[in-house]
């Protein structure tokens, strides 16, 4: 995607995918081997979770509130160490940065533009996983009514309508779920190009900017502090003057 964003209009595509493969088996092979010890070992510790509540009910206890409470203070550090796998992920396959170096550049370049990520974290994969399970209930349905109106025996053409229609949902189900997934790597992937593009004060894709500048979001400006550090400004609900810095004359 990044060949694809930072490419001039009309470039070929041609070679592209070829050329990201050869990358990531090669000088990238050990940022993305780190990415996915990551992403194994927050895995591995969700489920020893959901193994050990499990446990609890089975000995009939329950499961107790000091479990249920660290069980989702857990699941929020997992979701969050996750998300900044991916950027670092993508990240390192745009510049080819070391897997450590590229996170901490992807979170100062986010803070740097004000971006919030909350609108690619949160509303794509709910809105990708809704669409997908209301679509592959339709296809669902659809088959179980083609066979209805097509199967041959009368004696058993609700059962066979029922089987089927549950069995072509499941499997567009899972189709439909692939390809969201596929298309939200796109969304990540086109984000971070976004915002590489504002730190560098350039458009590389005006149609990008115009979709992504259409994503509601805080009114404000970044302002960057002597120290170094950034701060986002917006103005107060109360629309107060600014505090006024007097000059001797």
């Amino acid at each position: 995607m990044a060949q694809w964003y930072f490419s001039p209009a009309g470039t070929s595509t041609q070679g592209t995918t070829k050329r990201a493969l050869g990358h990531a088996l090669g000088p990238s092979f050990g940022s993305l081997s780190i990415g996915s010890a990551i992403l194994t070992i927050v895995q591995l510790l969700r489920n020893a979770i959901e193994q050990a509540q499990e446990k609890q009910r089975e000995e009939g206890g329950g499961t107790s509130i000091v479990t249920m409470i660290f069980a989702c203070l857990a699941e929020v550090l997992f979701q969050f160490v996750e998300f900044l796998t991916k950027f670092a992920t993508v990240r390192c396959a745009i510049t080819g940065e070391a897997f450590f170096k590229a996170g901490r550049n992807a979170v100062d370049l986010l803070k740097r533009n004000a971006l919030s990520t909350g609108a690619v974290w949160f509303f794509p994969p709910i809105i990708i996983q809704i669409t997908s399970f209301t679509l592959s209930i339709a296809l669902g349905l659809l088959v179980g009514l083609g066979v209805r109106l097509t199967w041959p025996d009368p004696g058993s053409i609700l059962r066979a309508a029922i089987a089927l229609g549950i069995i072509g949902a499941v499997l567009s189900l899972v189709v439909l779920l692939f390809l969201g997934n596929i298309l939200l790597d796109v969304v990540d992937a086109v984000y971070f190009c976004y915002a590489m593009d504002l730190d560098s004060q350039r458009v590389t894709r005006q149609d990008i900017h115009d979709v992504i500048s259409k994503v509601p979001g805080p009114k404000g400006v970044a302002v960057e502090q002597p120290g170094g550090e950034v701060a986002y400004g917006a103005p107060s609900a109360g629309n107060r003057r600014p505090p006024q810095t007097s000059t001797a004359v």
